[in-house]
């Protein structure tokens, strides 16, 4: 986060996240063979979003000394946020459509993971998942009530595939 005296994300902050958010929502597209033009972006929910992670992120990093937290725990911060409030709309013709929102964590999950996975030399998660395990996360991400802390063990339990 750019460094202010103020306790709000600069607005500079706020819109490189944005940016990033919809260049990976792009991709998540592509990978998905949906046309763009069915999908809308509530862009008031997610700087919502955006300001409820950067705030989580002072929060922790205030309860454990200054420590940053990872990418991976933060990705399960925007997923958290993302799935409770809805931000993405996807019309009636993609045929998941009432699951864009858990697509999208999913898709943000494992680009965060592999990206992690990559660092560390070891292979993407992906390469080793089941339909069965990509079906009963999907589920757990469209009927569980997850919590913040549930979403980070389910990460961690992905990067074991790497």
């Amino acid at each position: 986060m750019t460094a202010n005296n103020n306790k709000f994300p600069s607005y500079q902050d706020i819109s490189s996240t944005l940016m990033l958010i919809n260049n990976l929502l792009m991709k998540f597209a592509s990978v998905f063979n949906i046309d763009i033009k069915n999908i809308s972006v509530s862009i008031p929910l997610f700087i919502n979003i955006v300001l409820q992670v950067k705030s989580e992120k002072k929060k922790i990093a205030m309860l454990h000394a200054n420590t940053s937290i990872s990418e991976v725990r933060e990705t399960s911060l925007y997923c958290y946020y993302i799935l409770k409030q809805r931000p993405i709309i996807a019309s009636e013709d993609f045929k998941h459509s009432t699951q864009i929102n858990e697509l999208f964590c999913i898709y943000l999950l494992f680009n965060s993971i592999s990206l992690d996975c990559k660092a560390k030399g070891k292979k993407e998660p992906y390469s080793k998942m089941t339909d069965s395990y990509l079906k009963s996360l999907l589920y757990a991400l469209s009927y569980g009530e997850l919590s913040k802390e549930a979403l980070y063990s389910i990460a961690n339990a992905i990067r074991t595939f790497c």
